[in-house]
């Protein structure tokens, strides 16, 4: 039963996003009913579909349903008084799904993005990184990609800033406009 009910209450806050439109009416959910088909609906929405094509065949593909939620939660917000983020960008599909997005929203004109990356991929793993069994450790320097790759990828874009760093050493040298909407990690 408790699978029912997490279930309702993420279809209630998926309906909430956008009142204006309804998302989908929650199924009668059983444990063995969670990854039916039929609970793909974003899969669905053509203009995501061609969107996320787009930014997948520059950025490499990504889990379509979590960048499906950041582009809800985004325009959610039907319009935008701030700047968004993304900390971690490898080569850019979370920027490219928000630089898109609130390219929709009506939004005031210094509007920026920053995406904030080290650029050399992942760093070296610590005691308290340590995998599950059967699963792959990552080594340094995994995941790594250029900063001029990303800017390639979101060419298409303006105003957004790339701050090259650590994570949260790079947020010291960062000014923005006073306020975040969306940071995507």
């Amino acid at each position: 039963m408790i699978w029912g009910k997490i279930i309702y209450k993420i279809y209630s806050f998926l309906n909430n996003l956008r009142p204006n439109r309804s998302v989908v009416s929650a199924p009668t959910a059983t444990p063995k009913s969670i990854l039916r088909d039929d609970l793909m609906f974003w899969e669905k929405e053509l203009e995501f579909a061609e969107v996320y094509w787009k930014a997948s065949s520059r950025c490499g593909p990504g889990p379509k349903d979590r960048y499906y939620i950041l582009k809800e939660l985004l325009l959610s917000l039907d319009h935008l008084d701030a700047d968004t983020a993304e900390c971690g960008v490898y080569k850019g599909l979370g920027s490219y799904i928000i630089c898109y997005y609130a390219g929709k929203l009506k939004r005031w004109p210094g509007y920026m993005h920053h995406m904030f990356d080290s650029f050399e991929g992942l760093s070296i793993a610590g005691p308290e990184d340590i995998p599950e069994p059967n699963v792959r450790p990552w080594r340094a320097g995994d995941m790594s990609c250029s900063a001029t790759e990303v800017e390639a990828n979101l060419a298409e874009y303006s105003g957004k800033i790339i701050h090259t760093g650590w994570i949260p050493s790079c947020f010291r040298n960062a000014s923005f406009g006073g306020v975040w909407t969306i940071v995507c990690f």
